[in-house]
């Protein structure tokens, strides 16, 4: 799990520092202001622990950050902050291996549009046994999930790394006794609450929607909202998601209307609760008083981080309230809008 996070002349940042909890984090601000480079940072720290290679393991966290944001090695210097002010990134994080044992991590780099003069040292901190984090980017890929990771290896396709990265985490078979009956009950909250009952399934590298009501649907068919939340479900059944690990969840309110919303963050506090941390970037009011009024009710673990653009840099607001964090612009409109649309006063013609 990731408990801490330090960006030095990163992309968006100057300095900021995260500290999370081991529950549900929130990670809120307006388009370009970071969120997104956020999850990809924490992930490319997690993953580079749970894979660790004991001959190198520091260039594998770089060759991770390289292939998360889709860049190519010529292009690194552009993760450096603008306007420049330094040469060098320095990412830290600390991490909590599965065992509790608490490590620090720390990389720093310096960028060239010439690779072989790039310089980097690192220190990854003690090798133990780390979950392997999961990765759900803003779009799902049930639909397109046949053949996805080959063509991204293959180059055929360009996408970043998450999305290889998730479609070989779905292709994996799920899970059968002892450690399908522990998360049963979650899966029963997301199969009964939001597919009434139904399930995705895959065969022969095409994944089906089954409802008995209906029958078998290919993926393609069915609403993309329902898609997106069916990842999460089988990511569950196969074990991707196990007590321990992270789940960094991009725009989860995308595609997904209230109702549903209103469901998948009750799975999101019943995965918290269950021992999963999580961790979410999003535009979205409704869904972060949905988890707040949820996790008062549960008592799970709640994080909030604001992101605000200043001269000098983004800059990090956080706290267990909403109330603690800065004004977000994106949240201001949609309140302000809210007191227009309760002020209108409609007259009878």
């Amino acid at each position: 799990m990731l408990k801490n996070l330090t960006l030095t002349n990163f992309t968006a940042f100057s300095k900021a520092e995260l500290n999370f909890s081991k529950g549900i984090n929130v990670i809120i601000g307006r388009n370009g202001v970071g969120k997104s480079h956020l999850l990809k940072v924490g992930y490319s720290f997690l993953f580079s622990k749970a894979k660790e290679i004991k001959t190198d393991p520091n260039h594998f966290f770089l060759a991770k950050i390289i292939y998360s944001f889709n860049i190519s090695l010529n292009n690194l210097h552009h993760l450096i902050r603008q306007p420049q002010t330094a040469s060098d990134i320095e990412l830290k994080a600390t991490i909590s291996a599965i065992n509790g044992d608490i490590v620090e991590s720390a990389t720093t780099f310096i960028p060239s549009d010439e690779p072989e003069t790039l310089a980097y040292k690192t220190a990854m901190g003690t090798i133990g046994i780390y979950a392997q984090p999961t990765y759900i980017p803003p779009k799902e890929i049930l639909s397109i999930y046949p053949g996805l990771a080959q063509a991204i290896e293959d180059r055929e396709l360009s996408f970043d790394g998450t999305y290889h990265d998730l479609a070989k985490a779905l292709g994996r078979r799920p899970l059968k006794g002892k450690r399908l009956a522990e998360i049963s009950d979650i899966l029963l909250t997301i199969e009964e609450d939001v597919f009434g009952g139904g399930k995705f399934v895959e065969k022969n590298s095409q994944f089906y929607f089954e409802k008995e009501s209906i029958g078998e649907l290919e993926a393609p068919l069915v609403a993309e909202g329902l898609c997106k939340v069916g990842m999460l479900a089988h990511l569950l059944r196969n074990g991707s998601l196990v007590k321990g690990s992270t789940l960094f969840w991009d725009e989860p309110e995308s595609n997904l209307n209230p109702q549903l919303l209103k469901l998948v963050a009750k799975a999101m506090t019943s995965l918290a609760d269950y021992g999963i941390q999580v961790v979410v970037a999003t535009h979205s009011l409704f869904l972060m008083r949905e988890l707040d009024i949820l996790s008062k009710n549960k008592s799970t673990p709640l994080r909030f981080f604001g992101l605000s653009e200043t001269p000098t840099g983004v800059e990090v607001s956080q706290g267990d309230s909403i109330e603690n964090i800065d004004h977000i612009q994106s949240l201001e409109e949609e309140l302000e809008q809210t007191d227009r649309y309760l002020s209108l006063e409609y007259v009878d013609d």
